[in-house]
């Protein structure tokens, strides 16, 4: 007897046996991709489309550097600590002659302070001719690296600010404009464990941003040093003037560790160059950009150009269902 083909194909085919069905999430699922790989031009449209615009743009962006400057406090305390029991006992006179008895930790977060301050900033800028470099140059992207003054807004040839003609008013920033965008580009941080403090700028030219780091310190340095000159000066002709006045030898005493003490302030603000912060790692010209990452960037811009298209073929498709329903 031989066997039946049909009978063999029959045999495969186990009428008992249906596949698993499928449920409603996975349907939806299965139908979305379907959907998308129908739509696969229109997705690719626009992730070509967004992927041209973010190199496009990635390269016109500028390069932006940081310039960083490590610096530890100068002063070694030692002032105020050998003049701890004049302080403890006498510490209204020494005041009341504008001495300070303070430990250095004060002094120098009062340095910074000075430092992040709208006086001193405002007086940066003013000095070095800061403002131009902020408000009046453009810079260039990849292509065309470097700084270039906007003519429409500053006259090189004859250093002044042009005039908007729309608005008659002059194109120069005010001292609060400076000092906001000024501030924005400064960072300082201390390591409170070791008292180090760093200075670091950014900015699109990687020179100026150095030379801004170099000016700073020393413009600080030398705003301390003359305050403490023009006080002990102060302080000293007070002094003199009330060991004359008085007969008290206790008191002439406190008065003479006190000229001392200033005698010994104005003699190290002459000496001392780096009189409040001293540089443990100057500042250098960086090499390397900071940002933007155009890798990174170019990416997102890509992706976002994917979910754009899901998003366009999702509703054409929400459309189109919806206008067959009601046709």
């Amino acid at each position: 007897m031989q066997n039946n083909p049909s009978n063999n194909v029959a045999s495969f085919e186990n009428p008992n046996h249906s596949p698993e069905p499928i449920t409603k999430e996975e349907a939806v699922v299965r139908a979305f991709i379907e959907e998308l790989w129908r739509e696969k031009v229109i997705l690719t449209m626009f992730v070509l489309l967004f992927a041209i615009f973010g190199v496009v743009t990635s390269i016109q962006k500028p390069n932006i550097y940081r310039a960083e400057v490590l610096l530890a406090p100068s002063s070694e305390g030692g002032d105020a600590g050998g003049l701890s029991s004049i302080a403890s006992q006498y510490g209204g006179l020494a005041s009341l002659a504008g001495v300070s008895l303070s430990g250095g930790a004060s002094e120098i977060e009062q340095t910074l302070a000075i430092l992040e301050s709208r006086a001193f900033i405002t007086a940066f800028l003013e000095e070095h001719d800061v403002y131009v470099h902020l408000f009046a140059t453009e810079a260039g992207g990849l292509l065309s690296p470097g700084l270039t003054i906007n003519s429409e807004i500053y006259d090189k040839e004859n250093k002044a600010w042009l005039v908007s003609e729309k608005t008659g008013l002059s194109y120069k920033p005010s001292a609060w404009d400076g000092y906001k965008t000024f501030s924005s580009k400064l960072l300082v941080s201390k390591n409170k464990k070791t008292g180090l403090i760093k200075l670091s700028i950014e900015w699109y030219d990687p020179n100026q941003a150095k030379q801004w780091l170099d000016w700073l310190v020393n413009d600080l340095n030398n705003k301390i040093r003359n305050r403490d000159l023009e006080d002990a000066r102060k302080s000293i002709d007070f002094l003199k003037t009330s060991l004359v006045q008085t007969s008290v030898l206790g008191f002439r005493e406190v008065f003479y560790s006190l000229i001392e003490s200033q005698t010994k302030t104005m003699m190290l603000a002459k000496v001392r160059e780096e009189y409040v912060l001293k540089t443990i790692d100057p500042a250098v010209v960086p090499e390397e950009k900071i940002r933007p990452v155009r890798s990174t960037y170019c990416i997102m811009i890509t992706v976002l150009g994917l979910f754009v298209g899901v998003v366009f073929v999702v509703l054409r498709k929400v459309i189109s269902n919806h206008r067959e329903i009601n046709v």
